[in-house]
């Protein structure tokens, strides 16, 4: 999953918990670690840090002579220097259950700085990246892993699904229904009397039908543009960003994965 995650988010992406709140996300405890910063509509996945992760003995005696565990934890501790910058940070994650209740502040000042400049090369490459927009995960996951399994399924409920990926239809069918109506307007116009011999009334309502024809034309053409354009133009930053950091993606050389480990965004 590691060289597609460029279509799912941004290097090292990840804001802090006060920020979190200001885009009205709400936080959502799981104990996955490959859920960790995943994020859709308004809520995204925290793993609490655990104690453990904090000590040193224990870090040094467990985790330390595993190179891909301590590449995964350290990613993980980075993630989190970056989610805890400030006193109120740290209020909201004793608030969330996010660290552990004694953790104060004076202590995470002097931890954090270790983990939050660590180089790439020490952090496993999942954490290369912050945040990661789970239908964008699911989408890799479905066309470039495993079609047609995502990664996550964020849906309880089929009314949920249809909800989310069928609005557009009902949009859809507000444009035609404008659409058909202009156009019944029009053919039942006589084309030899338009618009200069038929009353007012006809003539505003005639002028009105091609006038909604316009505006919903030039509507939907803008709305194209806009789309086309947004997503080149952050397309083009994601490249660009990945190659000024060097970092492997779908572009670059494709690596064959184990076939004896999961696949994950943590593997």
């Amino acid at each position: 999953m590691h060289q597609h995650l460029w279509w799912a988010g941004r290097p090292y992406n990840i804001r802090a918990l006060h920020q979190q709140k200001v885009c009205n996300r709400g936080i959502v405890i799981n104990e996955k670690p490959w859920l960790h910063l995943l994020w859709y509509e308004q809520i995204i996945f925290i793993k609490p840090l655990p104690a453990y992760l904090l000590s040193v003995p224990f870090f040094d005696e467990h985790i330390e002579p595993d190179e891909d565990l301590r590449a995964l934890a350290l990613g993980f501790l980075r993630s989190y220097a970056k989610l805890i910058q400030s006193p109120i940070d740290l209020k909201i994650a004793h608030d969330e259950n996010l660290v552990p209740e004694n953790l104060e502040w004076e202590v995470w000042a002097r931890l954090a700085p270790h983990f939050t400049y660590l180089e790439d090369s020490k952090v496993n490459k999942r954490y290369k990246y912050g945040e990661l927009r789970l239908p964008r995960v699911n989408q890799a996951h479905r066309f470039c892993i495993d079609f047609p399994n995502g990664y996550y399924s964020q849906y309880v409920t089929y009314k949920q699904f249809f909800n989310q990926n069928f609005a557009w239809l009902l949009l859809a069918v507000v444009y035609v229904s404008v659409v058909l109506t202009a156009l019944q307007l029009l053919l039942s116009t006589d084309e030899n009397t338009v618009p200069l011999e038929r009353p007012s009334l006809e003539k505003s309502s005639w002028w009105f039908a091609m006038m909604s024809m316009v505006v919903l034309c030039a509507t939907c053409g803008l709305m194209v543009i806009l789309v086309i354009g947004s997503f080149t133009y952050h397309c083009i930053c994601t490249v660009q960003n990945l190659q000024r950091l060097n970092m492997d993606w779908v572009g670059g050389r494709r690596r064959i994965a184990d076939p004896e480990k999961p696949v994950g965004l943590g593997s």
